[in-house]
């Protein structure tokens, strides 16, 4: 009888723990399973394919490329701009997008001047974000994509701004 006891309790125990157990096997597989990781992206490359989206055109990443103007880095900024990297063309304050991601997601802020162009009264809008998987079939579909996107991304200077 006694050992009887001693296997229900066991038994009652692992059963308590399987849940746990599952629960962490599923967000590790998840985690791993985003489209981050699975295009092997890293923070340069998304911050190529955030600045084609909400910064310059991919002519423009080029010529800026070219002339050596590209750079990138993690903000250093107040706490608004904390945990954020950046890319930017090296001009004003509009020439910068603060970006990063979190799973499938990124999320971005830059600089928004208004309908005045006035960049002196400008200010950073609130915190916005795109889906990753938007960013690739968009920008990192094609074989062409992939390349230009990976070279930018190599191109890109760190920045100690």
């Amino acid at each position: 009888m006694l050992k009887n006891k001693k296997s229900i309790i066991v038994l009652l125990i692992a059963m308590l723990f399987i849940p746990m157990t599952l629960t962490s096997i599923n967000s590790q597989s998840a985690s791993a399973n985003t489209t981050y990781n699975r295009y092997k992206l890293n923070d340069k490359k998304l911050g190529i394919m955030m600045t084609f989206k909400y910064l310059y055109s991919p002519k423009m990443v080029k010529a800026y490329s070219k002339a050596g103007a590209m750079a990138y880095a993690d903000s250093k900024h107040a706490n608004m701009l904390k945990g954020y990297s950046y890319v930017t063309g090296q001009g004003d304050p509009t020439s910068f997008i603060y970006y990063k991601h979190n799973g499938n997601t990124a999320y971005y802020k830059y600089w928004y001047v208004g309908p005045k162009q006035d960049v002196a009264h400008g200010h950073f809008i609130k915190q916005r974000h795109v889906s990753i998987k938007y960013l690739v079939n968009k920008y990192y579909h094609s074989k062409s994509q992939k390349n230009a996107v990976n070279y930018y991304a190599s191109k890109l200077k760190n920045d100690n701004y």
